[in-house]
């Protein structure tokens, strides 16, 4: 039960990064000026509470505001178990956060999208509080959950 439990939790947090990082097509194609998004929910299990970390790059303030400020709080309504601690917009992250963006390597697995058309935004996700083994389980039933609806190329780094 257990089990199950975490893979619904780890698919429908799957497709909230999905919705984060699909955009429509009124979005500009190309980013000259990139913004980036950060979201961070805690999810507390009686067991432990885990950090999931969303990080996007936005074209614009507005754009980045209208996401983070919208959609996100708005899908986690009936989430008793969740709590969003940061919700914010900059024009720059920090260095190990920005590695994230060139696919360096970090504490954790975590997972990596680069968008595949004017429709989508790169981002990525890690999740705090996991070990090794269960965030690379967790990045690959992510990554296939994902895959299904992102052109663009996703990866577990």
């Amino acid at each position: 039960m257990k089990v199950l439990f975490w893979l619904a939790v780890i698919g429908g947090l799957g497709y909230l990064f999905y919705q984060e990082i699909y955009t429509d097509y009124s979005r500009p194609m190309e980013i000259t000026d990139p913004v980036y998004g950060q979201f961070r929910l805690n999810i507390s299990f009686p067991d432990r509470e885990l950090k999931w970390d969303f990080f996007v790059k936005y074209a614009s303030f507005d754009e980045c505001r209208q996401r983070i400020g919208g959609n996100m709080p708005e899908m986690l309504e009936d989430c008793e178990i969740c709590e969003v601690t940061r919700s914010e917009c900059k024009k720059e992250l920090d260095s190990r956060q920005m590695a994230m963006f060139r696919n360096e390597p970090h504490f954790v697995t975590y997972l990596a999208g680069t968008a595949g058309n004017g429709t989508e935004r790169d981002g990525r996700l890690i999740i705090w509080g996991l070990s090794k083994a269960e965030a690379e389980i967790a990045c690959r039933a992510m990554l296939k959950d994902v895959a299904t609806h992102y052109s663009g190329k996703l990866e577990c780094i």
